[in-house]
């Protein structure tokens, strides 16, 4: 008894071969371009969930990371009162969130938030000032006060 022979399939057709290397071609070059966009390679881990994003959203890297280090000083339940880059009374809304979303154990308020009353951390990211309390932690990026209760 004999096989049956195996159908051949067809050839692609010239125009089909070249719609698959155009394909495969821009592929290749929507990956390249999209490596070449994220920055230069590098064998270090990321610094925060951003470090390896679009340069837009690498530019919230530095806030992190000094939030990052407030988390490591402040004690629980610690009240703090974040001081914006530039205007010391005026904190833009996405600063806000993030430093509650970063320090979920501490109670955030913004700058503008009411009378400024003791026993509270005062964290000021860029903007070091005089005359809010003791300094507690220096960074590279910005200061933590203590203003004790009087």
């Amino acid at each position: 008894m004999t096989l049956p022979r195996a159908k051949r399939r067809p050839a692609l057709r010239p125009a089909d071969r070249l719609l698959v290397v155009l394909c495969i071609v821009a592929l290749t070059t929507a990956i390249v371009d999209r490596l070449a966009r994220t920055g230069p390679l590098t064998f270090r881990p990321p610094a925060t969930v951003f470090s390896n994003g679009s340069p837009a959203l690498r530019s919230v890297d530095p806030y992190l990371m000094f939030l990052a280090a407030l988390r490591d000083v402040l004690p629980a339940g610690a009240t703090v009162r974040l001081v914006a880059p530039g205007d010391p009374t005026h904190d833009s809304w996405m600063n806000f969130e993030i430093a509650i979303g970063q320090l979920p154990r501490q109670k955030v308020i913004r700058a503008d938030a009411g009378e400024r009353r003791g026993g509270e951390f005062i964290a000021a990211y860029q903007n070091p000032l005089e005359g809010l309390g003791r300094p507690v932690m220096r960074h590279p990026l910005g200061l933590l006060y203590w203003r004790p209760a009087p």
